[in-house]
């Protein structure tokens, strides 16, 4: 990658061998005594549980299970310790490994911890909802949510971390520190894989009718096949768009969506953080089109939810939101023409005077919440879902490790396909291999590929690359075809190139605590498309 390449240090590492390269840091800053002891001992509870988990997880040990010498690991986790301050980025990828991503995280933040790196300058700050902003958390009337509905979602039986178990218990914790929490939106959502289940199946209960907006479930999902068959079971499916997508192509009812030019914005990071950047609409919303907040206050509105619907505009909820910060203004547009932004005062170590936001008030390195949901509360290894040793009947018949969800420009997740000048930039969807897998397999650049795992197959354009291990490919995301039939079945090639339909979300696969499913690390084989197959592009 770009970033890769102007590293002092690069450890290329097999996919989804995360957690063990973190394990193994830990092993080696703690076993060195290269931890910050008097943050360690004034900030944190479980550092002994901690010292004692991590012995056996030694750099030789990684070594085998990332790719990497031993040596080069000693040497990345020396320089991450020693380095004051430093910060650990925090990307998707590790929260997209399946089995194991959780525990993954937990040792990721013991990392950030034992170093003293957490909320100092230069490390990893920790800023907290706005003091005074209204948040999305505020505006949410989760406390509206009656307690047998709450037991209801989907998936908090198994995956409690995200779900309405584990939120309550950490929302309980931000509140007392902060004063506020975390949207449900983001944090507390009921589980994909068991959803779509009980979408085609009917079990645990029958899931009836869905509203879609600001998603492409059909491309953006695991399991496209079983997407189809859970969106097809429905008895009633609103999509709210832009363009007319493979998902809106089997709704219902499409309604129109105001872009972004349409309708004003305030992005505050959802209301984790402490700063807010607003901007005006350029225009009014042309013929039908509504913004998001427009739809759902006219479906409040007809479910007799006046009193919770006061602001007829995006405008009117957005000045309110404003209120609290001492601007003075009479308007949305007001604020944006004279201030734009506002950003908290940043304050560093606020842990000094109000602790963190766990049971104990300190870093819990062993984590007491998990530990009352029923996990693990200590970081530990767990085998990839589809690695060798974790299935070995996979192995010989699909050889090739796949890196799905390659994102890259000018698109946008599944957006943007249907915008012909971008399409010149790049008109098909690209598979990275590595030259020497290529040769194996009979392919040259350019050539189209299969790529296909137990659970599906599509076809993407080989390019040649030594980015790539030569065990290893990386397909790009969100691919589907707009100039293609509209029509079910064909859906606008859905089925043709979406790198998910090659992803399993079998729960038993999913991580134990948050739910989320494998993209790294999947076994698959690979073959060059012949010609006839090939017609037209592809």
């Amino acid at each position: 990658s770009e970033t890769a390449a102007k590293a002092d240090l690069w450890l290329p590492i097999k996919p989804n061998s995360d957690n063990a390269l973190a394990l193994a840091w830990l092993n080696v800053i703690i076993n060195e005594g290269l931890f910050d002891a008097e943050f360690v001992s004034e900030w944190t509870v479980g550092f002994g549980e901690l010292a004692e988990r991590v012995e056996e997880y030694t750099p030789e040990w990684a070594a085998e299970k990332t790719g990497l010498p031993a040596e080069l690991i000693v040497e990345a986790a020396r320089m991450y310790a020693t380095s004051k301050p430093a910060c650990l980025m925090w990307g998707v990828a590790t929260d997209q490994l399946g089995r194991g991503s959780t525990a993954g995280a937990q040792a990721r933040v013991a990392l950030r911890a034992i170093c003293g790196n957490l909320d100092v300058p230069g490390g990893d700050v920790m800023p907290g909802p706005h003091p005074t902003f209204i948040t999305d958390w505020e505006l949410e009337l989760n406390e509206k949510l009656p307690e047998e509905q709450r037991a209801k979602q989907l998936g908090s039986d198994r995956f409690k971390l995200n779900s309405w178990p584990g939120y309550r218990l950490i929302s309980e914790n931000l509140e007392r520190v902060w004063g506020k929490s975390i949207p449900a939106e983001w944090f507390c959502e009921a589980s994909p894989p068991v959803l779509f289940r009980a979408m085609a199946t009917g079990e645990p209960y029958p899931v009836k009718a869905s509203i879609v907006l600001a998603d492409n479930p059909l491309v953006s999902y695991a399991n496209t096949k079983l997407v189809y068959q859970a969106l097809k079971s429905l008895d009633l499916l609103v999509v709210m768009e832009y363009w007319m997508t493979p998902t809106a192509v089997l709704a219902d009812y499409v309604l129109p969506a105001a872009s972004w030019l349409e309708r004003p914005v305030l992005t505050t990071t959802y209301g984790v953080s402490d700063w807010l950047i607003a901007s005006e609409r350029a225009i009014e919303p042309l013929y039908e089109r509504k913004t998001d907040y427009e739809f759902w206050r006219e479906l409040g509105l007809r479910l007799g939810q006046e009193e919770y619907w006061p602001w007829e505009r995006n405008e009117d909820v957005y000045k309110y939101r404003l209120e609290n910060l001492g601007y003075e203004i009479e308007s949305f547009e007001e604020f944006v023409h004279n201030y734009r932004y506002d950003f908290a005062p940043r304050e560093y170590m606020k842990y000094l005077t109000q602790g963190f936001a766990t049971p104990s008030g300190k870093v819990e390195l062993k984590n007491s919440i998990l530990e009352q949901l029923g996990y693990d509360p200590l970081p530990h290894y767990v085998e990839p879902p589809f690695s060798p040793e974790a299935k070995p009947e996979l192995a010989e018949d699909y050889p090739v490790t796949l890196i799905a969800g390659g994102g890259f420009n000018p698109f946008f997740h599944s957006e943007h396909r249907e915008m012909t000048k971008l399409r010149l930039v790049s008109p098909y969807p690209r598979v990275a291999i590595n030259p020497r897998l290529a040769d194996k397999y009979g392919i040259k650049d350019g050539d189209w590929v299969w790529i296909e795992t137990p659970v599906g197959k599509v076809k993407q354009k080989a390019v040649l690359t030594e980015a790539v291990a030569p065990d290893t490919i990386q397909a790009e995301r969100g691919w589907w075809y707009p100039e293609k039939e509209f029509k079910d079945p064909q859906l606008m090639g859905v089925f043709e190139s979406n790198i998910n339909v090659c992803l399993d979300d079998d729960p038993d696969t999913c991580d134990e605590a948050c739910g989320s499913w494998c993209t790294r690390g999947v076994r698959c084989r690979i073959s060059r498309v012949e010609g006839s197959q090939c017609a037209g592009e592809c």
